[in-house]
């Protein structure tokens, strides 16, 4: 696993439902094989890949363009080519822009490339372009003398044992790292090739490109793709005892939650008007999601103060400390959840600037700077912060449906910030984000979510993962395809919301008992 490599994923739900609707089928896609994360060599993807079902590969270059082809078969090592009726080959972003162009294989027996030592590799012709055959490669054979075109070629290994081979812009060596414009954001040099309109056909404009002849990516993954109406036959037993005692799901709850959240104070004798509770995560995880959706829950329709989206990068750009209007009073309540910059690789916030706001140093509308971290001497800056400035509970917000890609050079940032959060005697929580992502149980009905195995399994894992008990780790559902309130959604984010507010109060009574209140 590349220290640098992004832990993101390329596609996000808009992307799912548009391959969905070209496949013709609701699908889930369960990633097999990132670049990133598990190297650049064709022995891995076909390790990972080979023998899986359908499946869909996606490259993220480095002026913007999302591409890459889709294939109903099963790869395969076989040195021979892939018949498929039901393939074709996409682009899904254009410069950055969001496009929705497909071309279809009219060449179904030459649809793809089972050669073991190349990358997925989509249509292609023979020596003699007139001939149309698909050769049948022999393992002692040369694949290459006889396809030497290709539609789409991701990239293919000079020799058995390639793999990442890192230097710097300037060189074609596979797996070369290359730098943009932009010095932070690094790529990946492929040796890919694409010549459209060989076994697919071509876009109206012939001079239109999926690749535009970029083969410098941030990423290249592949997606194993799963008929949501095939896996609903297979959906896991629901258990009939809960492994959590779930919340009473009826309106009477919500209220009593409501109102505990409402008439909250901090502890007397804390000099505490608000509590600040930081909310960090990964980019994409949910964090300005959560604070939309419990403003959205007192405001009582769905908000967007909080900046959120699909992006590479953090939208989070600077220090917030959001406070939210009860209508019902005119007042504030007495919490304020702060929001970070996402935690990423290549622009990710500093350890230092976290540590900085733990303490109450960083004031509000700081912009975090990935290349340096904060000092004493920038604008704003809390020489001598009180308690009411510090941060009195730390949540990690974590997508569940990433957890297995989350790199380790983000776990390893991630126990950077626990060991000053401990040193500071700051209690922590996590709340697991996109249930509904991994559980289709849950996607149909979140009272699910106790029963379910699957998100059992998701909290223990990131209990242990990031190392707090599994009873600190609080499953949430933020809105997001939702267009009015859930009572549901609100239950299960104003219970994540309660117990933190608790767990901040354990915090201010043990530094009044220390005569740290001041």
């Amino acid at each position: 696993m590349m220290a640098w490599s992004q832990q993101k994923l390329i596609l996000n739900t808009k992307e799912e439902d548009q391959l969905s609707s070209w496949i013709g089928n609701p699908c889930q896609f369960q990633l097999l094989y990132k670049v990133s994360r598990d190297g650049l060599s064709a022995q891995t993807f076909h390790r990972l890949c080979d023998n899986k079902g359908p499946t869909v590969t996606v490259l993220h270059n480095s002026i913007g363009n999302v591409f890459g082809g889709y294939l109903s078969s099963s790869w395969n090592s076989n040195n021979s080519t892939i018949k498929d009726d039901n393939a074709f080959l996409f682009q899904l972003q254009r410069r950055y822009v969001t496009t929705t162009q497909r071309v279809n294989v009219h060449t179904p027996e030459t649809a793809a490339f089972g050669v073991k030592s190349w990358g997925p590799t989509f249509g292609g012709i023979s020596e003699d372009p007139r001939q149309r055959k698909p050769p049948q490669l022999s393992v002692k054979q040369n694949p290459f003398q006889f396809a030497q075109d290709f539609d789409l070629r991701t990239f293919f290994d000079n020799n058995s044992n390639v793999g990442f081979q890192w230097g710097f812009q300037g060189g074609n060596n596979l797996g070369q790292r290359a730098f943009a414009q932009n010095p932070n954001q690094q790529f990946i040099n492929l040796n890919g090739q694409e010549d459209l309109g060989l076994s697919y056909g071509k876009f109206e404009a012939n001079t239109c490109q999926l690749s535009e002849g970029d083969f410098k990516v941030i990423d290249l993954e592949v997606y194993l793709v799963k008929d949501v109406k095939s896996a609903t036959k297979k959906v896991e037993t629901l258990s009939s005892h809960p492994w959590r005692e779930m919340p009473i799901w009826n309106v009477q709850s919500f209220q009593s939650l409501k109102d505990y959240v409402t008439g909250y104070h901090p502890i007397e004798d804390s000099n505490v008007k608000d509590v600040n509770i930081l909310l960090l995560g990964q980019v994409g995880a949910g964090k300005s999601s959560f604070f939309n959706t419990i403003n959205s829950i007192f405001r009582g329709e769905i908000t967007s103060r909080a900046c959120t989206g699909s992006s590479d990068h953090s939208l989070t750009k600077t220090f917030r400390k959001y406070r939210i209007r009860n209508p019902g009073t005119g007042r504030y309540l007495n919490l304020k959840l702060c929001d970070t910059r996402g935690l990423e690789e290549s622009f990710g916030v500093h350890t230092q600037d976290i540590a900085y706001v733990l303490d109450g140093h960083i004031p509000e509308h700081y912009q975090f700077n990935p290349a340096s971290h904060a000092t004493p001497k920038v604008q704003g800056f809390l020489k001598n912060p009180k308690i009411e400035d510090r941060i009195h509970c730390v949540t990690f917000v974590i997508d569940a449906s990433t957890i297995d890609v989350i790199t380790d050079a983000v776990l390893h940032h991630i126990k950077e910030i626990q060991n000053i959060i401990v040193e500071r005697g700051i209690p922590q929580t996590v709340y697991l984000t996109k249930l509904d992502k991994i559980c289709p149980n849950v996607d149909q009905d979140v009272t699910k979510l106790f029963l379910s195995n699957t998100c059992k399994q998701a909290v223990d894992k990131v209990a242990e993962m990031i190392g707090v008990p599994r009873s600190h780790v609080f499953p949430v559902k933020n809105y997001e395809k939702e267009t009015r309130l859930q009572e549901t959604i609100n239950i299960l984010a104003l219970t994540a919301l309660r117990q933190t507010l608790v767990f901040a109060d354990d915090y201010l009574e043990d530094q009044y008992e220390i005569g740290d209140v001041y």
